[in-house]
């Protein structure tokens, strides 16, 4: 009992050291903040249907974790309580530890679970639902002869830490075909998993890896009854990760397994023949000639509903990565007795279906399209090349687009556009119209460019081209994969869609980090929003523009906690993002939410309203001086307030302010701190959001302000933006965001419960020492001798781990930043307009026409103003004086002299006036119509 006793304390102590410390993953690369919380690990990471069971998690900031929250209501989660140690009384809660339960109706599939705590709702990670029994993986069957035994028709959940290699046995029974697949890449684990299946003897018969995504699966027929191993470890051995990091769930069944569906996509609204390629398919047949490494793959044939309302959505059963983010479409799954398949993506066509038909790999033998449709096809074997030929009007529009890496495959597809005619012998003449490979525009023109190219990548290798014929005639494309690295594979599934333009935009949204560090790969980090009281927070809105989209998108938010506000923001044309900012009341209470951001544009005077996806970063490392990362959609946008402790400081200006200017012009406001306990430091304020140029570098976006600093004994200051010369005229979102040290301290809470266990802790050891004493002889005092011994050296563990909460909880300076609420800005070509009658440019050869001409000077201008008209290139038998008009004029007479050899019909002119502004010259112009009549008869 004297043993077991001690024991029994010695385990406490290490639940005391992580109770009052917060668990740390060295992944999560973290910039200048207040603690936010963010999970890194759920082991398990999902259950079976109609089960409970305990999971664990791990990562940052999760101190006083209350709840696992998931995305379906079928699965709740409660603290799980243990037994009181010593200084405590009633049950407690076990850090990091909760008892989940999945309802039995709960359907199977990929879900989300976050974890809610002292620092709000962290990032999510993936939880699977399944069918099957579960067990949870030994962690001494690190060899061959130590296999844990496991049954076919299960899911091993695991974990591959460093070098760990993990063996499972089972039975098989000749003529079984088992499909041994390994979730890990798709569930957000770092495991970059290696399959190997041995026969009892030791043989190595199959392995497997990068099948499906960066997991491995193997398809193994059982070629007679008997015992085998299979064998599953990290291909960099961990290199890259922290303990716990490389989880997994290693399924063995003969369920179904779908390798990809053809057609790939379906008119949404429509009821749809799709044909199933994989194992196991139940009712399946072999699909004639589809071999994948020797094994024979089955069809199946089905019908698929795609609901017409669903034509703007994309399932959320699938891992979708951040370059996939902006396709429609939903998930299947093959029911059986045996379990439910993996699921696969039907995404929505924009135009009719029309499958390939080879052979079409050379020119000679293209496919001939009617228009609009969208042709699917497979890159297969590899270096295919498929050919399209359609007819075109002289100025017929097309948008012409390939999906393929968007449909979750390693491809990289590429896009040739010929013109075809015919000399007058009859040959045929080529001219290459376009080659199109990577499509980047909606990567590019993002604020915060890490956002757009590193923490939430939008770039895709499918390429895109608007294609405008040149004549009536005839007219092919190519289609072809780059990916010459990858090997051979039937999944390796295209659309090619040609149509019509149909301009529209889908959204992501993005919890930003809160820094205004250099845009390094240091600074990356996962991030969920957190308001503290008076605080606020950041969230980036990203636009993919469909088929040349380029309308104004406004951003609202809806279902914000009680407290929290955020005015609607704007991106303007030409940009591919803007940023939200969220503020908390001084009194918004604590709560927790899902909000929805919902983005409304004008297209063909109708309007579309679209909702929002969700984007969050998942893993980011830095090995060698790079960084890398991996971001996919989220099922939910969390916004979190905590009503504990204020914010530092926040920046303000006048409300819903709304500034207008010119290019080369000067904007002034206001600026307000509101400081909150001890901070009394000084700001470094910058701008947010204004114009970024297009196809400018990061380096050589414009500055709009010099660096400003509020000082220390300030609370207000007037900021200054200079709007530079070649910025995109229009309206945008803006905020100024402000960078200072404050010292904080974190959770004192946490540490004053320390201390007052400490000194229960104390009382007690004297207790049990009096005890001791007093015990005298014989077991009785043998035990009390144990139990005071125990309690001793719990004291003196414990003693350790408040005197390093003592060091985590001082004051220590922490740089962070602070948005203010947004602004609008309105920028203008220039600091005036002009006006004139067009309908009187109508005049006849050898006539002279004096044209009135009116400005209007903007934001105080009163400089010289130079109207000039410029012709047609080419175009004689006119002469139009500049036009100037002196500082503070504003009318003027603009003369049209023509010769009587002036050309008649209608002629386009331009129009413009020159401005000398600050310095620099600014050019306004428009087009203007100018029709010179026939002469008259004599």
């Amino acid at each position: 009992m004297a043993a077991s006793y001690a024991i029994r304390q010695l385990a406490l102590a290490c639940v005391v050291i992580l109770a009052i410390t917060s668990s740390a993953s060295a992944q999560l690369t973290l910039p200048p903040s207040l603690p936010d919380a963010r999970l890194a690990v759920v082991f398990p990471a999902g259950g079976q249907q109609g089960t409970s069971f305990d999971v664990t998690v791990s990562g940052d900031d999760l101190d006083e974790a209350t709840q696992l929250h998931f995305d379906d209501p079928g699965i709740t989660s409660t603290v799980k309580l243990g037994p009181p140690g010593l200084g405590q009384t009633g049950p407690q809660p076990v850090r990091g530890v909760f008892t989940v339960t999945i309802q039995p109706g709960v359907k199977p599939g990929h879900y989300e679970t976050r974890v809610i705590g002292r620092y709000g709702i962290s990032n999510p990670r993936t939880f699977v639902v399944g069918t099957l029994p579960e067990i949870t993986d030994s962690l001494l069957n690190g060899s061959l002869k130590l296999a844990s035994p496991v049954i076919v028709g299960s899911t091993i959940n695991g974990r591959c830490d460093g070098a760990t290699l993990d063996y499972f046995k089972f039975t098989g029974k000749l003529g079984q075909r088992l499909i041994i697949d390994c979730e890990a890449f798709r569930i957000d684990s770092r495991l970059d998993g290696t399959l190997v299946l041995y026969d009892a003897a030791g043989r190595e018969l199959e392995r497997s890896r990068n099948k499906n995504r960066r997991d491995p699966m193997l398809d193994f027929t059982v070629p007679a009854d008997g015992e085998y191993v299979v064998c599953l470890y990290d291909h960099v051995y961990g290199y890259y990760t922290s303990p716990g990091e490389c989880f997994y769930r290693l399924t063995i069944s003969t369920a179904p397994y779908v390798d990809f569906v053809f057609p790939p996509a379906g008119v949404p609204g429509s009821q749809s023949a799709f044909t199933l390629f994989g194992r196991n398919l139940p009712g399946g047949q072999p699909a004639p000639g589809m071999l994948v490494n020797g094994k024979q793959l089955e069809m199946l044939s089905v019908n698929i509903a795609l609901p017409a309302e669903k034509a703007q959505e994309l399932d959320r059963s699938l891992l979708v990565e951040s370059s996939e983010s902006f396709v429609d479409g939903l998930t299947y799954r093959v029911d059986s007795p045996q379990g439910a398949s993996n699921p696969v993506m039907i995404s929505m066509a924009g135009a009719p279906v029309v499958a390939e038909q080879e052979p079409n790999n050379d020119p000679a033998k293209a496919t001939k399209l009617t228009l609009p449709c969208e042709y699917v096809g497979q890159f297969y074997p590899r270096g295919d090349r498929d050919w399209v030929t359609f007819e075109a009007k002289q100025g017929d529009v097309l948008w012409m687009e390939v999906f393929s890496q968007r449909l979750g495959l390693p491809t990289d597809p590429s896009l040739v556009v010929q013109q075809v005619t015919r000399d007058a012998a009859g040959a045929e003449q080529i001219v290459d119209m376009a080659g199109v490979d990577d499509e980047i525009g909606n990567g590019a023109n993002v604020h915060w460019s890490f956002l757009g190219g590193i923490l939430y990548s939008t770039t895709t290798h499918d390429p895109a081209y608007r294609f405008v014929a040149p004549a009536t005639g005839t007219y092919r494309a190519m289609v072809r994969d780059l990916a010459r690295s990858a090997p051979d594979s039937l999944r390796s599934v295209y659309r090619l869609s040609i149509r019509a333009p149909q301009p529209d935009f889908r959204l992501v949204a993005v919890p930003r980090p809160p820094t205004n560090a250099p845009l390094e790969g240091s600074q990356r980090t996962i991030w969920s929003t957190l308001l503290r009281r008076g605080g606020s927070e950041l969230i980036e809105v990203l636009a993919y523009r469909r088929d040349g989209f380029n309308a104004e998108i406004r951003i609202s938010a809806d279902n914000l906690p009680a407290g929290v506000t955020a005015a609607p923001v704007v991106i303007a044309p030409g940009q591919n993002s803007c940023t939200l900012v969220l503020q908390a009341a001084e009194d918004a209470p604590a709560a927790d939410s899902f909000i929805s951001l919902t983005g409304k544009a004008n297209v063909n005077q109708t309007e579309l309203v679209r909702v929002a996806r969700h984007g969050t970063m998942i893993w980011a490392d830095q090995l060698t001086g790079v960084t890398y990362s991996r971001s996919r959609l989220m099922h939910q946008l969390p916004v979190s307030v905590r009503d504990h402790e204020p914010a530092p400081y926040s920046l303000s200006v006048a409300p819903d302010l709304i500034l207008e200017t010119s290019r080369l012009g000067t904007v002034k406001f206001p600026v307000n701190v509101v400081r909150r306990g001890d901070f009394k430091g000084s700001l470094v304020l910058v701008t947010h959001g204004l114009p970024l140029v297009p196809g400018n570098p990061t380096h050589a976006q414009p500055k709009y302000h010099l660096p400003t600093e509020l000082k220390a004994d300030q609370n207000t200051t007037e900021f200054t933006v200079t709007v530079p010369n070649y910025v995109p005229a229009g309206t945008y979102s803006f905020f100024i965001s402000g960078t200072s040290n404050v010292s904080y301290a974190r959770n004192p809470a946490a540490l004053k419960a320390a201390q007052d266990r400490l000194a229960a802790i104390q009382k007690s050891v004297v207790d049990d020492e009096a005890a001791a004493k007093a015990a005298g002889t014989g077991t009785t005092a043998t035990e009390a001798q144990a139990k005071a011994k125990a309690s001793a050296a719990f004291l003196q563990t414990f003693m350790l781990e408040v005197t390093k909460l003592q060091e985590l909880s001082k004051p220590t300076d922490t740089q962070i930043s602070s948005p203010s609420n947004r602004m609008t800005l309105k920028i203008t070509e220039a600091p005036v307009t002009f006006q004139l009658d067009t309908a009187k440019l109508k005049f006849k050869p050898g006539t002279k026409v004096e044209l009135p001409v009116s400005i209007k000077r903007l934001y105080g201008f009163t400089d010289p103003v130079q109207i000039n008209v410029f012709p047609p290139q080419g175009f004689a038998g006119i002469n139009i004086p500049v036009l100037i008009f002196p500082k503070g004029q504003d009318q003027g007479i603009l003369s049209f002299d023509t010769y009587p050899n002036a050309p008649t019909g209608t002629h386009t002119f331009r129009i413009q006036a020159q401005v000398l502004h600050t310095g620099q010259y600014l050019n306004l112009g428009q087009d203007i119509s100018v029709t010179i009549e026939k002469a008259d008869v004599k």
